[in-house]
């Protein structure tokens, strides 16, 4: 079943099984390391690092999606 639940003026949304939408801005707080070594288990992991990079696990290693830093 779809659900959803508002928080002040943020809601977060189950469309589908699997699939969580969000009305409003996400904010990752940035980390000096990856929170944990990519591999299987992690694939599809997101995070911010404090050099200025968003980065990926794609289930083998950080990628870097954006920004001027690198991913560890």
């Amino acid at each position: 079943t779809n659900a959803s639940v508002t928080v002040n003026d943020t809601v977060l949304v189950r469309s589908a099984a699997g699939i969580v939408g969000l009305t409003n801005a996400l904010h990752l707080t940035p980390i000096a390391s990856p929170p944990r070594t990519c591999d299987a288990t992690a694939e599809g992991d997101i995070y911010s690092d404090t050099s200025h990079a968003l980065c990926w696990c794609d289930a083998s290693a950080w990628q870097k999606l954006s920004g001027a830093g690198t991913c560890a």
